[in-house]
């Protein structure tokens, strides 16, 4: 290859990298926009440092003090799910796709799961009711991170921010919400 098609190459690698990244920032904005009308991401947060706050208590009527708390929480998470699923599916906006899925159809399953395991209907104890539960809600963080930047980034985030691995976290979800993902993302 001489210069000129060196040069006509770097060119066209740094025409597609940009494009990449303003796509990439419209997605962002978009979800951001979608998602500030509610609390998911703050009531996920706190419901994951209260299950670690409950399961470490020893004193037993302190720790049913943060069961009984948490629970509040995770009722209303299920509805503020339930609503962005609804305002997703309402919304006359482009395609929101995630490898060969739709984010609306990822937020819809999600929401199915969480509500699932929020009502409990394995009839879980709490600390395995929890354990699944942040692995819903690991899941979820996942698929909007994959649909803002990349599947291998949303891995890594996964990894990073909580030590769990995109596997594990498949693994732990309900049953239910795995073959309704898995379905969806085509695996």
């Amino acid at each position: 290859m001489d210069a000129y098609g060196l040069m006509l190459l770097v060119l066209m690698l740094a025409a597609i990298h940009l494009l990449a990244m303003r796509r990439q920032g419209q997605r962002v904005a978009l979800l951001s926009a979608r998602l500030k009308p509610y609390r998911i991401e703050a009531l996920m947060a706190e419901l994951i440092e209260g299950y670690l706050r409950a399961l470490g208590e020893n004193d037993a009527g302190r720790r049913e003090q943060v069961w009984v708390h948490l629970e509040e929480r995770e009722v209303e998470l299920v509805g503020q799910l339930q609503a962005l699923a609804r305002d997703l599916a309402d919304a006359g906006i482009e395609p929101m796709p995630v490898g060969r899925a739709d984010l609306r159809g990822l937020i819809a399953i999600h929401a199915a799961g969480i509500r699932r395991v929020v009502a409990n209907d394995a009839g879980l104890e709490r600390p395995e009711r929890a354990f699944m539960l942040c692995a819903e809600m690991y899941l979820l963080q996942h698929s909007c991170h994959w649909y803002c930047r990349s599947r291998a980034v949303a891995s890594a985030r996964l990894l990073a921010r909580h030590r769990t691995r995109y596997a594990q976290v498949l693994a732990a979800v309900s049953a239910q919400t795995r073959d309704a993902y898995l379905t969806l993302v085509g695996r």
